[in-house]
């Protein structure tokens, strides 16, 4: 029986002949060891020079909202951040109701005053809005550029109306 498709290497071609030596590997781990070691040693020297450095500077720092402990703080520039914000827009909101259902002036030199909106709401139905005078039934109006139907408003066309009239 013959295995053709059994892998045949190149010529000059092997393996590793020797394995690695024990004490090479030995010494290599002794060496990597001791190099860790160094380091973690020279990294806690250094934070603990740095921690010291930063107390020092922190001591020197001057902290203006702590001045004069016991004393009215002073409060930093505006803007400032809400402590409540919770209790600002419920007061905000208190505000706005009360304003919207009260009567008061809004500028009293120009006669301005503030009513209710449910007052306001009845005397608009009782006095009605201002609107623009009818126009008149005789003949078509010109109504001026619109888009056309099918340009979905890219082109223009002159476009007249005809007011429906009642019979």
């Amino acid at each position: 029986m013959e295995h053709k498709d059994e892998y045949v290497p190149p010529a000059g071609a092997g393996y590793e002949p020797t394995d690695v030596s024990a004490g090479l590997a030995a010494k290599f781990g002794i060496v990597l060891l001791a190099v860790a070691v160094v380091i973690n040693v020279a990294l806690w020297g250094l934070f603990r020079v740095l921690a010291s450095w930063e107390r020092s500077q922190q001591a020197a720092v001057a902290y203006p909202l702590a001045e004069g402990r016991g004393q009215q703080l002073r409060l930093p520039p505006l803007p400032r951040l809400q402590p409540l914000p919770v209790n600002d827009i419920t007061q905000f909101r208190a505000e706005e109701e009360r304003l919207l259902h009260t009567v008061g002036w809004v500028d009293r030199s120009a006669g301005i005053v503030r009513i209710p909106i449910e007052d306001a709401m009845r005397l608009t139905l009782e006095r009605g809005l201002a609107s623009r005078p009818q126009a008149s039934n005789a003949g078509p109006l010109q109504v001026g550029s619109m888009p056309e139907d099918s340009s979905a408003g890219r082109t223009y066309e002159r476009r007249t109306f005809t007011p429906l009239t009642k019979e």
